[in-house]
């Protein structure tokens, strides 16, 4: 099961990454607070709801079993959000002009970065399943192109 939500995770990264949220046409204050606490908190209460009730249901019933797997799931959907996220932050940086903000931005990117490889670290197995699916479709059915306007390189 856990395996087909890095698969699921890999088919919508594009979409994802494309949304106007990952482009940056949101406030920082949309951006990071409403979308990124909000949406984390959203995501993670699903994800403990759903998945943490299945994986007890399934395995022996033990928490000591079945928890480790939900956090795993946990950790890479965390990741593959706040990667949308942290680009995003990143588009907005690029418009400001507050050096105060700047160096803000720049201190809370530094964090999302170091958040997003502990995430992907923590469910490593999944992260190895969701690059490669995310990799066969960037090269065969996206046509190497994940973001929209990105011109297409011929081999």
């Amino acid at each position: 099961m856990a395996f087909f939500i890095a698969f699921i995770l890999a088919l919508v990264t594009k979409p994802f990454l494309n949304s106007s949220l990952c482009k940056g046409e949101f406030d920082f204050f949309k951006t990071y607070v409403v979308y990124g606490v909000g949406g984390s908190i959203a995501i993670s209460v699903i994800v403990f709801w759903v998945f943490g009730g299945y994986q007890l249901s399934t395995e022996s019933g033990r928490i000591d079993e079945g928890l480790p797997i939900v956090f795993r799931i946990w950790a890479l959907t965390m990741a593959v959000y706040f990667a949308g996220i942290g680009l995003a932050v990143a588009k907005i940086k690029e418009r400001t002009r507050s050096p105060l903000m700047s160096l803000y931005i720049s201190l809370l990117l530094l964090s999302m970065v170091a958040l997003v490889v502990v995430s992907m670290f923590i469910g490593m197995i999944y992260s190895v399943v969701y690059g490669v699916t995310l990799f066969v479709l960037y090269r065969t059915v996206w046509e190497k192109q994940l973001f929209k306007g990105e011109l297409k390189q011929d081999s």
